[in-house]
């Protein structure tokens, strides 16, 4: 394809990803899945208080409920 030899260093392609928002998709894709991580520790009842808290607090810090 011609679009990867237009692309030839990480500065020419951040510009074009930045345009097209796929850098911010990729964040929001990382912080759904530390949410199902947080959500997924708090269902373990093993888990430590501290432990089971800190995931809370992520949680509510991040916009995502406590809930499945």
């Amino acid at each position: 394809m011609r679009i990867t030899a237009r692309f030839r260093a990480q500065d020419d392609v951040l510009p074009c990803a930045r345009r097209y928002a796929l850098a911010a998709q990729q964040e929001e894709n990382e912080r759904r899945f530390w949410a199902g991580v947080h959500r997924e520790i708090m269902q373990i009842s093993t888990a430590p208080p501290e432990v089971k808290a800190r995931s809370r607090e992520w949680l509510i810090n991040n916009g995502f409920s406590l809930g499945a």
